[in-house]
């Protein structure tokens, strides 16, 4: 009896430690890759980068020194899907079109668990000013 619970208590241990180190490694992934972390908080990261209110040429400046600008539209804003996600593509409503403007952006890729690009629309309204950031993923699936 007295080996099991040896055991079993250098078990826990090691699961324990094995359990802490995969923890450390996602927090300190997170920390170097931001946009790994959920949308929310990239788009509010995103928001620490580039204020609320900025200019949308004073945006674009920014924006191209860090990141892929993948298309500059100022015909129209972003409509928002019945999942709530961005699309630049679906206009078929204006009914959940957000803002007059938008730049969309490559913001990078990571590969934990599998292989996700990640995209920002930064939305600007009729005077050019950024109003929103939204961001979509898209993940490769095995």
């Amino acid at each position: 009896m007295g080996r099991k619970k040896k055991f079993l208590k250098k078990t826990i241990k090691v699961l324990s430690i094995i359990i802490a180190f995969i923890l450390i490694i996602i927090i300190i992934y997170t920390v170097i890759h931001p946009i790994s972390m959920p949308n929310k908080l990239v788009e509010k990261y995103l928001f620490l980068k580039i204020d609320k209110g900025t200019s949308m040429e004073n945006a674009s400046k920014e924006i191209e020194d860090e990141w892929e600008i993948k298309e500059i539209n100022h015909n129209y804003g972003v409509h928002f899907g019945k999942n709530g996600l961005p699309n630049r593509n679906n206009l078929e409503t204006k009914e959940n079109l957000v803002g007059s403007k938008y730049i969309y952006v490559r913001l990078g890729e990571y590969n934990i668990p599998t292989n996700t690009v990640v995209f920002a629309y930064f939305i600007f309204d009729k005077n050019g000013k950024l109003i929103q950031v939204a961001t979509r993923r898209d993940v490769d699936s095995i």
